[in-house]
């Protein structure tokens, strides 16, 4: 029997997540099955159990695999020499990497309803809560990191709880993909990170101009 190589195990299962990322925006988590997955992605129940027991091993897989990509992308941040400019740029990249939209395949896949689908099944599932919780914690970290450095840059206001500003402007992203997965692009992403920026600009950044 030949050896199953590292590259081809790594192979199959970018396989199966970009199959199961696919079902899950078209049918939602919970209508979605593993045999639904099968299917899509050409393979036997037996090749795909092999590799992920059931769903919420699949979505777990499918959060992990979003946050190692935005890890690597959040380095760049630090390559900003205005918060202003770093602030955009991690807004651009949580909107676009997506919880589950790592192996997004088509262009019509809407990663907003997908999100919020994936905070419902946070309700009835502590392990898929627990992955989600990791993603957050990760955003919250990288922005407290943008905003220290601002701070040494004087760009802050004295007084400034960067992890209460890490907190709420997650929470404003939050909010901003509900709107957009409820009644559609009303807003639109640019005009809601201009938005944002605009804010702190009016409440929490140092004025440099009169």
């Amino acid at each position: 029997m030949p050896k199953v190589t590292a590259q081809h195990v790594e192979t199959r299962k970018a396989q199966i997540l970009n199959a199961a990322g696919v079902c899950f925006a078209e049918k939602g988590f919970q209508r979605t099955t593993m045999k639904d997955i099968c299917r899509r992605a050409g393979l036997s129940a037996g090749a795909v159990y092999a590799y992920f027991p059931g769903k919420e091993d699949l979505i777990r897989a499918l959060i992990a695999e979003n946050a190692r990509k935005n890890e690597i992308e959040f380095k760049r941040l630090a390559e900003f020499d205005t918060l202003r400019e770093a602030l955009e740029e991690f807004l651009r990249l949580l909107l676009l990497f997506d919880a589950c939209d790592t192996h997004r395949v088509s262009p019509d896949l809407d990663a907003y309803k997908l999100k919020v689908a994936l905070w419902a099944e946070c309700v009835r599932s502590p392990g898929i809560l627990g992955s989600i919780d990791d993603v957050y914690s990760l955003a919250i970290r990288e922005l407290q990191k943008i905003t220290r450095r601002a701070r040494r840059r004087g760009e802050l206001r004295e007084g400034v709880d960067t992890k209460v500003v890490a907190q709420t402007l997650i929470a404003l992203l939050e909010g901003f993909v509900v709107q957009q997965a409820v009644v559609g692009g009303r807003l639109g992403t640019k005009k809601y990170i201009d938005g944002v920026v605009s804010m702190l600009e009016g409440g929490l950044l140092r004025r440099t101009r009169p």
